[in-house]
C-alpha cells in the first residue's frame, strides 16, 4: 500500500467500449509476447495501458484466466464501494473498476480483463508507509462480510483448504 492523491472518477461511454476492449486485448497480446518466458518473478499480467496507447493514460489492465479473475473483479468492486463510502482516514485507496470483459482466443484461451483506474503513488517515509499499511489492514479486518467465498459466486480457493477448495 502507498498513499494516494484524490480519486479520479473514470467513465467510459458504452459507445467507446468496443474501442477500449480492442486496445486492451491488443496490448495484452503485445504484453504476453514481450514478457512470456521471463521466468518466475519476472512476468505479471498487469500493465499500464498508456505503455501501448496514448489514448488511455489513466488505466491499468489486469488479465488472467476467466475462472480466477472474474471473482477478483467482483471483490475489487466491493472493496472500492466500501472504501469510497467510508469517511474515515483509514480506508485504503482501492482502484475503481472501469470495465470488465472476457474474450476467448486461440493463443490465450478464455481470459478476463479488468480495466481499472491508475492510482499514482507518491513517495512517503518508511514510518508513514508502515502506519498507512497497518491502518489499511485494520480497515480490511473491520469490514463485515455476509458470506464466505468468492463475491462472484462459488467456494473460496486457497492452499489452506484440502484440494484447494473450501467446503460447501
Amino acid at each position: 500500500f502507498f498513499l494516494y492523491p484524490s480519486c479520479i472518477m473514470l467513465k467510459v461511454s458504452p459507445e467507446e467500449l468496443p474501442t477500449l476492449e480492442l486496445a486492451v486485448v491488443t496490448a495484452a497480446h503485445s504484453h504476453e509476447n514481450r514478457f512470456r518466458g521471463e521466468g518466475p518473478g519476472g512476468y505479471t499480467r498487469v500493465f499500464n495501458l498508456a505503455d501501448f496507447t496514448s489514448k488511455y493514460d489513466d488505466l491499468i489492465v489486469k488479465y488472467s484466466d476467466y475462472d480466477v479473475i472474474v471473482h477478483e473483479c467482483e471483490t475489487l468492486r466491493r472493496l472500492y464501494d466500501l472504501a469510497v463510502n467510508d469517511s474515515s482516514d483509514d480506508a485504503p485507496r482501492v482502484p475503481q473498476v472501469v470495465h470488465y470483459f472476457q474474450q476467448v482466443s486461440n493463443s490465450m484461451g478464455r481470459i478476463g480483463y479488468i480495466v481499472m483506474e491508475r492510482i499514482r503513488v507518491r513517495d512517503v517515509s518508511e514510518d508513514e508507509l508502515i502506519r498507512s499499511t497497518a491502518n489499511a489492514v485494520r480497515w480490511l479486518h473491520a469490514q463485515k462480510m455476509d458470506f464466505f467465498g468468492n463475491l462472484g459466486g462459488g467456494n473460496a480457493f486457497h492452499t489452506v483448504f484440502q484440494r484447494m477448495q473450501a467446503p460447501e
